[in-house]
């Protein structure tokens, strides 16, 4: 399928980037994905659909690696609760209830214990499908979601509406394991929000009569898949950037991760000025000590760092940017980033970075990581006055 140039990337992940073209989505996948794959998709597109439980409806193109797709109007749930909404986990928790309540009855999709044995070793199944089998007896099945999280979930302006989109992993099961599948990948990237999270869930588990020997049951199988999941899906590699090809990418990140992160931070007059050429140009005038985060050949992340420009640090190394595709979280390319950037920095005891006072996600992953606030701000002016905070981390 051929465009006209007027196309918009609105997404993009490991697998494809999705385009905003004349009114309609188009998700363009890599010619490698099997065709096979991409069928399965719209399949399973068709059953929620079916059920009632998605309004957006897929269409074949002319070219089999790409999908025509009803596009939706608003902002995922991740950027609305970086943005301040308060009401995310209990919006998940109407979705479950929405998507469990669903009529089964003549829907084509696989059951969860008939593919949950998938890439795995005899000893993982020996292990998930006895806890599959008896919960499966045990409780009503229904669709599940299976990868529920705020990045799968569209939300209006005014937060009223939510459609629930990338459905390829849903299966019928007992809605326990959706649940715990969503507990699995928000421990791996957002632990510190794991008590919000049941305490949204909280009266739906026991409304299902689901026990708590249940629930840790099913986190069990969903640790035992996702752990293979992570392993398939270790291609990304750290280094050096060296070709252009690689700074590009990092121009690219870097406007993206700026469109992604900072809408509430930043204001939207100084960001929405912002182009790829810029951060590209950037990227290519300083190429030093950059190192990138690429899956397969595409650079889905990277950081900088340097010998310390702040005088009243001399002898300090800095960590001066780290940013990753938001596709591409809870896979630790961050940690890896961080790592790596702090390995090449261990001649000094002393390592620090700036952050936006305002960007409490990554105040919480540099928290992790054993930097903390020495009391130093700055002011930077970016359309309005923006406050950046020092946090730094010493060696004992």
């Amino acid at each position: 399928m051929n465009f006209d140039g007027s196309q918009i990337v609105i997404g993009r992940g490991a697998q494809a980037e999705v385009l905003s073209y004349y009114g309609c989505a188009y998700k363009v996948y890599q010619p490698s994905y099997p065709a096979e794959w991409i069928s399965f998709e719209m399949q399973q597109q068709q059953a929620v659909n079916k059920a009632g439980i998605s309004p957006v409806r897929y269409y074949a193109t002319d070219d089999p690696h790409v999908i025509k797709m009803d596009l939706i109007e608003g902002d995922t749930l991740e950027k609305r609760v970086r943005e301040g909404f308060q009401s995310g986990f209990e919006l998940m928790a109407e979705a479950f209830r929405k998507v469990h309540a669903a009529d089964i009855d003549g829907i084509n999709m696989p059951r969860f214990i008939e593919t949950a044995g998938m890439g795995l070793d005899d000893e993982s199944k020996n292990v998930i499908f006895p806890i599959i089998e008896r919960l499966s007896k045990k409780m009503q099945e229904c669709i599940c979601h299976l990868d529920m999280h705020f990045l799968n979930m569209m939300v209006s302006k005014e937060a009223a509406d939510c459609v629930i989109i990338d459905w390829i992993n849903a299966r019928i099961a007992p809605a326990v394991f959706d649940y715990a599948r969503s507990y699995v990948i928000i421990e791996e990237s957002a632990k510190e929000l794991l008590d919000q999270y049941m305490k949204a869930i909280k009266q739906d588990l026991f409304t299902a009569g689901i026990s708590d020997e249940d629930f840790s049951d099913a986190l069990t199988v969903c640790r035992v898949m996702r752990k293979c999941e992570n392993q398939e899906n270790d291609s990304i590699i750290i280094k050096l950037a060296e070709t252009d090809d690689e700074l590009c990418g990092i121009g690219y990140v870097h406007y993206t991760s700026w469109q992604e992160a900072y809408r509430g931070i930043v204001c939207d007059r100084y960001l929405d000025t912002m182009t790829v050429e810029a951060t590209t140009a950037r990227a290519r005038q300083f190429p030093e000590n950059t190192l990138v985060a690429k899956d397969k050949d595409k650079v889905v992340g990277f950081a900088v760092y340097s010998k310390s420009r702040d005088e009243d640090l001399p002898d300090a190394g800095e960590v001066d940017a780290i940013y990753v595709l938001s596709e591409y979280y809870g896979k630790k390319i961050g940690y890896r980033l961080m790592n790596e950037a702090c390995s090449r920095l261990s001649e000094y005891n002393t390592i620090f970075l700036w952050v936006f006072e305002k960007n409490e996600r990554a105040i919480r992953f540099y928290h992790k990581l054993g930097f903390e606030f020495d009391g130093s701000k700055k002011e930077w002016n970016l359309g309005t006055p923006v406050t950046i905070v020092r946090m730094v981390r010493s060696r004992k």
